[in-house]
């Protein structure tokens, strides 16, 4: 039971907190120590964020979206550019069995809509053990995800994707179980430098519903965790357009299929939208033109 109550208790206790007293001379020399360190950071697919949005290492990374408006395509996508710079990945997508990912990372790392067998292959050597994939599906507990976060790390993973805090355990809507979940996904962060992804559902407003893009208090489940988060990014889809051209009416090709917000962003004044279409090969692209190339050159 917590005592902070006892003001005699912790009068006693007191001394506990010198070792954490620091002069003014040590927070000069720890902050020339941080100015001096290289900032690690993993960096998005798309140029229009100018290296002004990253997933640094060290922290958590809130991204999300209504359902069905590409969160897991956006993530795969992100995954797969890191790895293409040559970072390592952890990534559990407990929605999707891993024979329906596996088609998916072939297809947007080769920018192809049909791949064949033989260039899934070499896709496959491209990537290598860049990817360490928790073949996990369904529901997780709050201890399994967190082993899977510092297993991953230790095994040299910088970026770590968890496609979605609502698969894990009986957290989500559980206010305090929900913080202290993220809240130690940032002690992992921190402890072993790594950049975690954590996607999650956003909650669809009562009068406009999925037409209107979600803000930072949209997130289902506890208040706070925006909060813990060092970014926060929203995917949402043109419902209008999207309806139209699946019902086989004209629509405007220029209008955007996709956007893409930052809505909190600890280490930069970037805050904005970025338009986005999407590829044949499910690619996330910035412009009607739809152009894009593989990530690997083979």
């Amino acid at each position: 039971m917590s005592n902070w109550r006892d003001f005699e208790l912790q009068e006693a206790v007191s001394f506990l907190a010198a070792n954490e007293l620091i002069t003014v001379e040590d927070i000069h020399r720890l902050t020339l120590e941080k100015q001096n360190s290289p900032v690690l950071e993993i960096p998005t697919p798309f140029d229009a964020h100018g290296g002004e949005f990253s997933f640094r290492l060290g922290s958590v990374h809130l991204l999300g979206g209504y359902s069905g408006h590409g969160k897991t395509t956006l993530v795969m996508q992100i995954a797969l550019y890191a790895m293409s710079r040559g970072y390592k990945v952890g990534m559990a997508s407990m929605e999707m069995e891993a024979a329906d990912i596996g088609p998916m990372i072939i297809s947007m790392a080769g920018a192809v809509e049909h791949p064949t067998p033989e260039y899934g292959q070499r896709i496959t050597r491209a990537i290598g053990d860049r990817l360490d994939y928790w073949d996990a599906i369904d529901n997780q507990s709050p201890e399994a995800t967190i082993q899977f976060v510092i297993e991953t790390a230790k095994r040299g993973c910088q970026l770590i994707v968890l496609d979605n805090l609502m698969m894990v355990g009986d957290i989500t809507g559980e206010s305090r179980d929900e913080k202290e979940f993220v809240a130690q996904l940032k002690v992992a962060a921190a402890r072993y430098q790594v950049a975690i992804l954590l996607c999650h559902h956003m909650r669809k407003p009562a009068q406009s519903g999925e037409e209107k893009p979600p803000g930072k208090q949209s997130f289902l489940g506890s208040s706070m965790m925006p909060n813990i988060c060092a970014t926060i990014s929203v995917i949402h889809k043109n419902v209008g357009k999207s309806e139209a051209e699946s019902s086989g009416f004209e629509f405007d090709d220029n209008e955007p299929d996709y956007s893409y917000r930052v809505l909190k962003n600890r280490f930069s004044g970037y805050h904005g939208m970025i338009p986005l279409w999407t590829h044949p090969s499910r690619l996330f692209c910035p412009g009607s033109s739809r152009r894009v190339r593989a990530m690997w050159d083979l």
